[in-house]
């Protein structure tokens, strides 16, 4: 990576015979690891290896961005694995990443879909307690289709007379009104018109502050019972997603242990390939990896680089 924050992990290669005094610069660490290695990279020409780094840059910002997309804590390590023909397992770190996207894109929309579930549940458990306020039965405020339209609502009380006698000015005999429960100050009224007449009575009712409720779209008859269904789906549904979120920390603790350690081999195998390229195959130098108490300054890794030294940080 190009930057380094606070804390720095730092993974290095350098010179052999330069690193004792190229190190020192760095400052105080928390951690400092160092091993001699031989880059070897097997039977990898240079298209190859210039091939592979873009391949493991990739792998390393897609699984650094998967730690973030899952909200996964980064924790470096030093990898001792050798790295010899790191690009033999290339494919296999690739499916590795993939099957943990695909396998956390599904319990997410299960989720998902669970709190939908509920959310719906909840929504129709509160038009059914609208509707059993009224007074009204399910029967009584759906509309048959059957060229009248019903318009359920509330209106204040002190409105009611008023509104009546609106509508039995403006549609004559073509309305039924009726009255439901009172609520405080606000009283149930339930009106049936013709269908092309339904807009005007909604117009006139609004005028005198009627504001109208939406009739749940319900199976059963009876609204008890109907709402017993909708509480026992929400319960069900509540169960599930308690269990799917626990599945999923399940996951993501599994998925951290993978990701972190696929985060680890891209980088040493960047920085290896790096290596190889500029200090030559079969050079003897001085792998490290430091976790520093505080970010080095841009000029001494600067230094470093123009001494030989090939530098993964993050």
């Amino acid at each position: 990576m190009s930057t380094t924050t606070k804390g720095a992990v730092l993974r290095i290669i350098l010179p052999r015979k330069e690193s004792k005094n190229l190190l020192a610069q760095l400052g105080p660490s928390q951690r400092l690891e160092r091993r001699e290695i031989v880059l070897s990279p097997g039977r990898l020409t240079t298209e190859e290896i210039v091939k592979y780094i873009r391949e493991f840059t990739k792998l390393r910002d897609e699984t650094l961005h998967t730690i973030r997309l899952l909200g996964i804590s980064r924790k470096a390590r030093n990898s001792v694995e050798p790295l010899m023909d790191p690009g033999r397992k290339l494919d296999e770190y690739w499916k590795q990443l993939d099957a943990i996207r695909s396998d956390y894109r599904e319990s997410q929309s299960r989720i998902e879909k669970l709190e939908r579930e509920i959310e719906d549940a909840k929504r129709k458990i509160a038009l059914i307690n609208q509707i059993l306020e009224t007074g009204f039965g399910i029967d009584d405020v759906r509309s048959t289709g059957l060229g009248f339209n019903k318009i359920l609502g509330r209106i204040p009380a002190r409105r009611l007379q008023d509104a009546q006698k609106a509508l039995q000015s403006n549609l004559k005999d073509q309305a039924l009104i009726a009255v439901g429960n009172m609520k405080g100050d606000w009283t149930h009224l339930l009106v049936a018109v013709p269908s092309e007449r339904a807009p005007v009575a909604l117009q006139t009712l609004v005028l005198h502050d009627f504001v109208q409720t939406e009739v749940p779209s319900v199976d059963q008859p009876d609204l008890n019972a109907a709402l017993a269904t909708e509480t026992q789906k929400l319960n069900a549904a509540s169960k599930q997603l308690e269990a799917a979120r626990g599945k999923l920390q399940e996951f993501l603790l599994q998925a951290s242990e993978k990701l972190n350690q696929l985060a680890d081999v891209s980088q040493e195998a960047l920085i290896f390939l790096r290596a190889v390229l500029r200090l030559g195959d079969d050079t003897t130098a001085e792998h490290a990896f430091t976790v520093l108490e505080k970010n080095p300054p841009s000029k001494v890794l600067e230094a470093l680089t123009r001494s030989g030294a090939l530098i993964e940080a993050e």
